[in-house]
């Protein structure tokens, strides 16, 4: 009788820790919401000012939905494209002069080819903080991707995904949102995707941002790039969501 009522109890503990752990890394992506999404590039930038932003918030907030800007560079050229619900970006279409796109990272959805590197990058601050990443440290810079020199031939791609969704908390009267950002780098060779990596890891260990150490494959994260989903845990030691400000936002992407 006794060995039935161990039994019992080990069965009930391993079905809740595997409950945990699955819970542990539950992500929400747009793709499992019944709101169509679509891609559209940014032809208009200065667009996306903080006001703009501050509607978004605004539509999105009440069914806690999610947006992903994109800066993206080809050899010497960059765009900004955007992801998001099309009833609600279509509202935007004219001030930000949306041009509806084809998915391009979906060009990747098999095996990767040499010289694909794909990584997050999380905050500095891994103790559950609910403040923007502008407040962490006030002395520290978020990132300035401009002042990177990736030295990308006219073929090498750089993908920079930042993925947010608003939180129901305000900082002050400005929106907060929960973010994560996802870096892809598409060079010529292994050496070469490495050597871009280390000097954009360079540029964010100067800033308030880490680059989360890597405990799934650039395979796995390009998935999670291309359902552009939001890890729902706040900041532990394996990586989350941080927490951004309009303004941050905006310096994220320049």
């Amino acid at each position: 009788m006794i060995i039935w009522v161990l039994l019992f109890f080990i069965v009930i503990f391993i079905s809740l820790f595997l409950a945990f752990r699955s819970m542990r890394d539950y992500t929400e992506a747009p793709v499992h919401t019944d709101t169509h999404y679509s891609l559209y590039l940014i032809k208009n930038e200065a667009g996306l000012t903080d006001e703009l932003l501050m509607k978004i918030d605004h539509i999105i907030d009440q069914k806690r939905l999610i947006v992903s800007l994109e800066r993206l560079y080809r050899g010497s050229k960059q765009a900004l494209v955007i992801y998001g619900p099309v009833i609600i970006l279509k509202q935007f279409a004219d001030i930000l002069n949306l041009v509806e796109l084809e998915d391009y990272s979906l060009k990747y959805s098999n095996h990767l080819q040499a010289g694909i590197l794909a990584w997050e990058v999380s905050s500095k601050d891994f103790h559950k903080s609910d403040k923007p990443i502008a407040y962490q440290k006030s002395d520290a810079p978020i990132i300035d991707l401009a002042n990177i020199p990736l030295a990308l031939s006219d073929q090498e791609e750089l993908w920079w995904q930042l993925v947010i969704q608003p939180k129901c908390e305000k900082n002050g009267l400005q929106p907060i949102f929960k973010a994560l950002i996802r870096v892809v780098v598409i060079a010529g060779d292994n050496n070469k995707a490495q050597e871009i990596k280390s000097k954009i890891d360079n540029q964010v260990k100067q800033t308030n941002l880490l680059a989360i150490p890597q405990s799934y494959s650039s395979e796995q994260i390009i998935k999670n790039y291309q359902k552009r989903s939001l890890p729902q845990h706040l900041l532990d030691k394996e990586g989350g969501h941080f927490i951004v400000g309009v303004d941050d936002i905006k310096d994220l992407l320049s």
